[in-house]
């Protein structure tokens, strides 16, 4: 009764049994308003049946706590999660199950099955997020989804610690209707301000489908996108790596960027360090998408759009599926084209390293569209400018390089396309088969390590092929296809 009027805003509070709210007697009000020292204590109990998140906006420590709800909002401007709004403090050994449906009518729409949004720093220990997360966009709304957590643009780090999403993500939209830029997460959406982000021994196994039109969409079976705080993911012992095992799918008509990977959709923030990743067997990955203007489409079967230098990726694994089905409909005399990695899509600025980067998954282009250029490769697609360290790195699986080009195909076992970026490439292996299946108009560069470094500076050593190199190609006026390189501009 104390619970279901929400008077309980004191330290100490504790549940002391299994808990259904009534809601045929009750009309629940989230609970808000928590000071810095609050403890609340779950007791390890389950808080079933409450129509709306537990805490509106709140900060304290929730820990032991089970919560199993089922929530239908409809409304703009907000933030929502099964168990806070917005919330700030910790959050520890915690589950949260049910399922949450928001319909957007406008504005912000911050949808997460755990937390809304953050209102400072914020810590995650062992939590799980069982609950699936539907959003329903009726107007030109801006989408931020996630398992765990949908956004923060407060200050104040963010960590997540041994924490797990199992729920399904999903967006839908009425027809004609075209948000705004998209973020979706399993383990969370979008960070912009906070101090820093850890994350350590995450795994997201839901899938997570997008099925509506949108003005761009960055999407990470981790997490979507980080701007200014720099994420660090590491391991949570010697040996639980951050990974990803949903599978995830883009669909609709898309009038910007598709940034896409694995775990990681785009990292914008200088000194993130993206390790201990792994996109594991059985995880499937497809863009079906239109995209209806001139844009770059980075897709990674671990990361999809690798930026912001200096930064490092390293010890990244992909044992999943791959596969671009999408079309373009190109703006002008824009060469934008879908950059395909079996680990990294597309990576550019100064200063990043990549090391111990390996491919254990097929990467392929379904599509039959014929694009003004295409980059597909088993480790990176397309490295551009900057000055990268790439190291250490092997392609395990055979791959057939398909794909049509109205102007240029780039295709290697490891690296697709290096362009302008004073590069240094060392250890590189292609243990495999590569088979070039596609077509181009203009030029083709295929090789077992790399397709083209279009760099004079780069210093290249120790590029091994252990694979065949197989051309099957219908149409090019000029085929560049070696063992080890397509073409190698720099020292070798």
């Amino acid at each position: 009764e104390l619970c279901a009027k929400g008077d309980f805003l004191y330290s100490g509070a504790k549940v002391m049994n299994d808990f259904t709210f009534d809601s045929a007697t009750y009309t629940w009000a989230p609970v808000t308003g928590f000071v810095d020292d609050l403890d609340f204590d779950g007791g390890d109990f389950t808080i079933t049946g409450l129509p709306n998140a537990l805490f509106d906006v709140a900060n304290g420590n929730i820990h032991n706590l089970k919560l199993n709800s089922t929530v239908v909002l409809s409304d703009e401007n907000a933030h929502h999660g099964l168990l806070a709004n917005q919330f700030s403090g910790t959050v520890t050994d915690c589950e949260v199950s049910g399922s949450i449906e928001h319909t957007a009518l406008k504005g912000t729409a911050d949808v997460a099955g755990v937390v809304g949004a953050a209102g400072g720093k914020l810590v995650f220990t062992n939590v799980a997020n069982k609950a699936s997360v539907k959003a329903t966009f009726v107007q030109d709304a801006t989408p931020k989804l996630a398992g765990i957590l949908a956004t923060s643009s407060a200050t104040g780090a963010l960590e997540f610690i041994n924490c797990s999403n199992s729920g399904s993500i999903v967006t839908v939209a009425t027809s004609g209707v075209t948000t705004k830029f998209t973020y979706i997460g399993g383990i969370f959406g979008d960070v912009t301000n906070p101090e820093y982000v850890t994350m350590k021994g995450c795994a997201n196994s839901g899938n997570i489908t997008s099925n509506h039109d949108s003005a761009g969409i960055t999407v990470g079976g981790l997490y979507a996108h980080n701007a200014a705080a720099p994420v660090s993911t590491e391991l949570y012992n010697e040996t639980t790596y951050n990974t990803n095992a949903g599978d995830i799918t883009v669909n609709g008509t898309i009038s910007g960027w598709i940034r896409f990977g694995g775990c990681i959709g785009h990292t914008d923030a200088s000194n993130t360090s993206a390790k201990y990743l792994k996109n594991l067997e059985g995880a499937d990955l497809t863009i079906n998408a239109l995209v209806n203007v001139g844009a770059r489409i980075p897709f990674g079967g671990v990361i999809g759009h690798f930026n912001i230098a200096p930064s490092t990726a390293e010890y990244c694994y992909n044992y999943g599926t791959v596969t671009y089905n999408g079309t373009m409909e190109h703006s002008g005399s824009t060469y934008y084209s879908p950059t395909v990695g079996g680990v990294i899509g597309y990576t550019n600025q100064t200063g990043h390293s990549y090391k111990n980067l390996h491919n254990h998954g097929a990467v392929s282009c379904t599509s039959t569209q014929t694009f003004k250029r295409f980059k597909i490769a088993g480790v990176i697609a397309y490295l551009e400018s900057g000055s990268p360290t790439i190291e250490d790195c092997s392609n395990n699986v055979d791959l057939t390089l398909s794909g049509n080009s109205g102007h240029t195909f780039y295709g290697g076992g490891v690296l697709g396309h290096v362009e302008k970026a004073n590069a240094v490439l060392k250890n590189l292996t292609n243990n495999n088969k590569i088979t070039f299946e596609g077509t181009a108009a203009h030029i083709t560069y295929i090789g077992g390590v790399v397709g083209d470094v279009q760099d004079a500076t780069a210093k290249c050593s120790n590029l091994v092929n252990n694979g065949e190199v197989i051309n099957k190609r219908t149409t090019s006026q000029n085929l560049y296809l070696g063992g080890v390189a397509g073409r190698i501009s720099g020292t070798i």
